[in-house]
């Protein structure tokens, strides 16, 4: 009988750890980590130097437009679909039986919205934490007293 692999995938849009581990009580070891190049860039770095202008419908005033979505958020967006099509590759390559997804609550959000259906049926649990900031021993300490059923 196969042993059930499981992964833990830690995400909080610029930054990817998955940790794998076989069986209910198995040691967890990381296996994958990716970060996006933009974490670290500000904003202002991200955008061109001034919004563009347009015309208001009525009269002939002009005014500068807002961006639809911020680019550090589109950055995000980018790296969060990137990493799900890793993951989904994964899942097609039967890598891992279930996953346990942690990533702050809005984050959790996004990754909730753009999961793919193939993926989405091995989801086992869903933590709304940031732990990719804390310390590794407590990182270790966390994941340690995860459930993985």
């Amino acid at each position: 009988m196969k042993t059930a692999i499981a992964w833990i995938v830690l995400m909080d849009g610029f930054n990817l750890k998955v940790f794998q581990v076989e069986g209910l009580n198995g040691q967890r070891e990381l296996v994958h980590a990716d970060q996006s190049e933009f974490r670290s860039i500000p904003e202002r770095d991200l955008i061109s130097d001034a919004p563009g202008r347009v015309h208001d419908s009525h009269g002939h005033g002009r005014h500068s437009m807002e961006p639809a979505t911020h680019a550090r958020e589109h950055q995000k967006d980018k790296f969060i679909e990137s990493s799900l099509g890793w993951l989904e590759a994964a899942s097609r390559r039967n890598e891992f039986d279930r996953l346990v997804l942690v990533a702050p609550p809005k984050v959790l959000g996004k990754i909730r919205a753009a999961l793919p259906d193939s993926i989405k049926c091995k989801v086992s649990d869903e933590i709304g934490k940031d732990l990719l900031n804390v310390p590794t021993d407590r990182l270790y300490q966390a994941i340690a007293t995860m459930k993985l059923t």
